[in-house]
């Protein structure tokens, strides 16, 4: 667009696309206006794509604005905005964009027309077409309430002009700081000097690189340190080592001194772990498991194996990491985690320990649509090759000191080489029908494959756990592994008979061939050179990840909405599918994480000032995981099952008192290894209670 646009003016649109290189502030503005808006009393809510993904809204929400969410929802005409940034952090976890699309539909479902919604992004590629689909913009509610337009939004037939569709959709990009703007943020970062500094920028031909906010913050910094204009590789490296010094605070001393190199080299191990996993935070308490999805966020005790607890949480409380949520922390700036993850992968390289994955991708797609059908095919072709050279050490010798000590020596390290390549052709068919009045057919088809991970594909193995007489190699993976192939296809119904009642009823089937799973693999540890007196071998355990032969999951599921003109309301789902997954030398088991049998149901009531609903969700036993330390035996989750509730009043237009409870049934998780008698995880919260209320000035 040409000429600069304020908030105000992005506002009036109802879908904006803010789209902005790394440092540009686009991150800042939208907390930054989400804190205004919420200050000023209207709904607003910041939410990280990353986590959507993985999360439904309501929990990445606190209670306080899980409160004010409610009322909006009970609300006939307040429009509430939400930013969810970015899609490019979302790209980097291969998290998917349509899945938390879905999420955010789910959440808002009947209330889109009052929602405003911005999402940001870095200049990368995306389906836009995806925010069209799952968070269209319909027509304004009529008087008569949501079950008036509830049809004409679920079928998405609301028609709109030209000009409403560009009022509606807007593209913008944050523009670059002006030559005024840079001198003015110089002053503010106190810095002295700010016309010689401008000055040596334009001797250096180096005006742009000051264009964008956290450049020039870094450029005022590194500036006031040494009052020239070094490399961007001189400044971020300078301003890691600052953020790595150790604090010098009389009342909150370090739990351990930590040498500037090794603070250096274990941030660096935790930044290229955090690509290579595709993780962009670090667990830091026990709580970061909570309210976030588990695992999630990176042990750095795995990835740190020779530094103590102390040592670890030294580190993490340095200036070079920063506050995520949920007991997390996370790198203070993606360039920071860009930059060491290279040095320590350069560094890798330089001594000997190479992964080299080269994909090369090329696709087509084209669509066809008549007057009552549309539909769209593609074919994508993808070649990879995967290249490790790796080390290893065989043990030398293994002595048991005591209960809980083993004194392990090691032989000379050995290369350890591997690898492989691929092509596929990827060929996808998607298909829309009419049937007639409010019935829709949709068809889908496709073959899609799934690459290991760095960390699945290493050739490292970790001996760490026998020093302290545990009998297990860990971190132990595969260069070899090959990539997940999927057959996968879906057919779904969807039934509005009136302006009331929505119903879906879906088939869904799905062929994998190469899955990778972990497998603890018995093997007998026997020492080159055995100390005299001590056993010649040991039983020992591998964990390490395999390609399973194949599996098939396929089921069915379906689900339904209701509105009643007094307010009530209700909504169900529930899924049923059967897996089987076949491992060589295994026994055919159920799929990791494939959920048998789930179901979720709530009833609510919206009118008169009241929002209350109750919940309900279960899901049946299931496996965890393939494998345990116990012979092998598959680690079961048993059934779950909870119970929500929540009510709120408005007592006045500006004050709400609410009252909430979760896992109202006191559920546990459990977990076993096959048989019930052979306890693997236990993890009980108990019930939760909230009362409070709200005002708004």
């Amino acid at each position: 667009m040409v000429g600069g646009l304020g908030w105000d003016d992005l506002l009036r649109s109802d879908r904006i696309l803010m789209i902005s290189e790394a440092g540009a502030g686009k991150t800042y503005e939208c907390r930054d206006r989400q804190k205004a808006l919420w200050t000023a009393g209207e709904p607003a809510f910041f939410l990280e794509l990353v986590e959507l993904a993985r999360s439904p809204v309501r929990e990445m929400l606190t209670i306080e604005e899980e409160v004010r969410f409610d009322a909006w929802l009970a609300a006939e005409h307040e429009v509430a905005t939400f930013l969810l940034d970015s899609i490019d952090e979302l790209k980097l976890t291969q998290g998917s964009f349509e899945q938390a699309l879905k999420r955010l539909a789910k959440a808002l479902v009947g209330r889109l027309d009052r929602a405003r919604i911005v999402i940001t992004t870095r200049p990368v590629p995306f389906d836009q077409e995806l925010v069209r689909r799952h968070l269209p913009v319909p027509d304004r509610w009529p008087a008569g309430g949501l079950a008036e337009s509830f049809v004409d939004v679920a079928m998405r037939n609301s028609p709109k002009g030209a000009e409403a569709e560009s009022k509606q959709w807007i593209s913008v990009a944050l523009m670059p700081l002006s030559d005024d703007q840079i001198r003015t943020m110089a002053v503010i970062e106190k810095i002295e000097d700010p016309d010689v500094m401008i000055a040596d920028l334009r001797t250096r031909d180096a005006m742009d690189f000051a264009r964008r906010p956290q450049d020039l913050v870094e450029l005022c910094a590194d500036w006031r340190d040494h009052h020239r204009i070094r490399t961007h590789r001189e400044q971020v490296g300078n301003n890691v080592d600052v953020k790595l010094r150790p604090r010098r605070d009389r009342d909150r001393p370090e739990l351990v001194e930590i040498s500037p190199e090794r603070a250096r080299a274990g941030a660096g191990r935790l930044a290229l772990a955090m690509l290579l996993t595709r993780r962009l935070t670090i667990r830091h308490a026990a709580e970061a498991d909570r309210g976030g999805t588990p695992g999630t966020a990176l042990d750095p005790g795995v990835i740190l194996t020779d530094w103590t607890q102390s040592e670890l949480r030294t580190l993490l409380e340095r200036p070079l990491f920063g506050f995520a949520s949920y007991g997390r922390v996370r790198f203070h700036h993606r360039s920071v985690l860009e930059f060491l993850a290279a040095e320590r992968l350069g560094f890798l390289i330089d001594t000997g320990v190479p992964l080299r994955a080269v994909t090369w991708n090329a696709y087509f797609q084209f669509n066809v649509e008549g007057t009552r059908w549309r539909g769209d095919f593609g074919l994508r072709y993808v070649n990879s090759s995967v290249d490790s050279l790796g080390y290893g050490a065989s043990v030398r010798s293994y002595q048991v000191i005591g209960v809980g000590t083993a004194n392990v020596v090691f032989n000379p390290i050995q290369p350890i080489v591997g690898g492989g390549d691929y092509s596929r052709l990827l060929p996808s068919a998607n298909f829309a029908y009419d049937l007639a009045d409010g019935l829709r057919l949709r068809l889908a088809a496709s073959q899609a494959i799934s690459r290991p991970t760095f960390g699945q594909l290493s050739s490292a193995k970790d001996y760490s756990a026998a020093q302290s007489n545990t009998p297990v190699v860990t971190n132990a993976g595969s260069p070899d592994l090959k990539p997940v192939s999927a057959d996968q296809a879906d057919v779904s119904l969807e039934y509005y008979p009136s302006n009331r009642l929505a119903l879906t009823v879906a088939a869904f089937y799905k062929h994998l061939t190469n899955f990778v799973t972990t497998q603890a693999v018995p093997f007998t540890l026997v020492p080159t050179n055995q100390v005299a007196g001590a056993p010649a071998s040991f039983p020992f355990t591998e964990l390490t990840y395999v390609n399973g032969d194949s599996a098939t999951v396929y089921g069915i599921e379906v689900g339904g909405q209701y509105f009643l003109d007094n307010g009530l309301g209700v909504q169900a789902n529930a899924t049923y599918n059967r897996s089987r997954a076949e491992r060589e030398g295994r026994p055919t088991v159920n799929l990791e994480d494939a959920v048998p049998f789930s179901a979720n149901a709530k009833l609510f009531y919206e009118k008169h000032g009241i929002n209350a609903s109750v919940s309900y969700q279960y899901q049946s036993k299931f496996v965890s995981s393939q494998y345990s330390y116990i012979d092998s035996l598959a680690i079961k989750q048993t059934p779950y099952h909870e119970l929500a509730a929540s009510v709120s009043y408005d007592i006045l237009p500006q004050v709400t008192i609410y009252a909430q409870g979760s896992n109202l049934l006191d559920s546990a998780t459990k977990r076993f290894s096959t048989y019930s008698n052979v306890p693997a995880f236990y993890e009980y919260t108990g019930r939760a209670f909230f009362f409070g209320f709200r005002a708004r000035v």
